[in-house]
């Protein structure tokens, strides 16, 4: 059984051993200040750095601060056409290398377009790439082959034929006349879509033959099974679907202008009897629709 006592308790104590408590807290204090006055005294013995010192010291840890970030910058700033299309370190902006290459008789984002269809370090990849450094005043050049007899023959039989065609179908155009009036009253010529399909097929061959003659050249000077024979194997592969696509695209182009013409020729013969025209009128909008999406899909 136990007894409780007034005012006590087992965690307060009495007040005699409160008291002793608090003795021992005043002696560590005392102890704990006589040693950091000591350490205080043994400090200011020691050399402190003047003003003057103190100063330079700053003035330096500035200047070296400075000349870090400087370099940071440097490091990190990067040529506006780094990653653009495919570029890399340039002189020039994007827009200053579009007005050289026209200066240059080309056209900076035509030659971008056409480097996509060929394969990196074929022959003409790297011409066009030549051209794009030139046009950005970057000075590194890539190894080109030129053209030899067999193949500049090709390409100047193409040039004679391709001039014929043209100079054909504008006598066409030239006695028939123009057959209907385009849009904003341009005057459409319908010999002109023939014209555009001959000129196709005379890129499709003629390259195709480039291509072809290529592989064996490079066969004959290299070896075979050589690096350069499969790249050029590639790069006749490459053609033969870049001309494919072309034919393909060309016709379909053509389709949308028969109907085109073929929708104009029920509306005009509907208006002359004075009928209704706004479904016929509808359908046309709906092609030129197609057409316009089908030559935004191209680029």
């Amino acid at each position: 059984m136990g007894f409780k006592l007034p005012g006590k308790s087992v965690v307060s104590g009495t007040s005699s051993h409160r008291s002793a408590l608090k003795m021992v807290a005043e002696q560590k204090a005392a102890s704990a200040l006589k040693a950091a006055s000591a350490l205080k005294d043994e400090t200011a013995d020691e050399d402190l750095p003047s003003d003057e010192e103190i100063v330079a010291n700053e003035e330096l840890i500035d200047e070296t601060n400075k000349d870090t970030e400087e370099k940071k910058e440097t490091k990190t700033k990067k040529d506006p056409n780094i990653g653009k299309k495919g570029l890399y370190r340039s002189d020039k902006s994007w827009k200053e290398g579009v007005d050289t290459s026209k200066e240059m008789g080309g056209n900076l984002n035509s030659w971008v377009a056409e480097r996509k269809k060929h394969k990196k370090g074929t022959n003409e990849y790297n011409k066009l790439q030549n051209k794009i450094n030139q046009s950005l005043g970057n000075k590194k050049r890539y190894p080109v082959t030129e053209d030899s007899k067999q193949v500049t023959k090709l390409k100047d039989k193409q040039v004679v034929a391709d001039k014929k065609t043209v100079d054909k179908g504008e006598n066409k155009m030239a006695k028939k006349g123009p057959q209907q009036p385009g849009e904003d009253g341009e005057k459409v010529y319908g010999a002109a879509d023939k014209v555009t399909k001959k000129l196709n097929k005379s890129e499709q061959k003629t390259s195709n033959k480039i291509a072809k003659l290529t592989v064996k050249e490079t066969r004959k000077k290299y070896g075979r099974g050589s690096d350069e024979v499969k790249a050029a194997k590639v790069e006749r592969k490459t053609t033969k679907a870049k001309n494919k696509a072309m034919v393909k695209t060309d016709k379909k182009d053509r389709k949308f202008v028969a109907k085109d013409e073929k929708y104009d020729r029920k509306i005009a013969r509907r208006k002359s009897k004075g009928k209704d025209v706004s479904r016929l009128e509808s359908k046309k909008a709906k092609n030129k629709l197609k057409e316009k999406e089908f030559g935004e899909s191209l680029g």
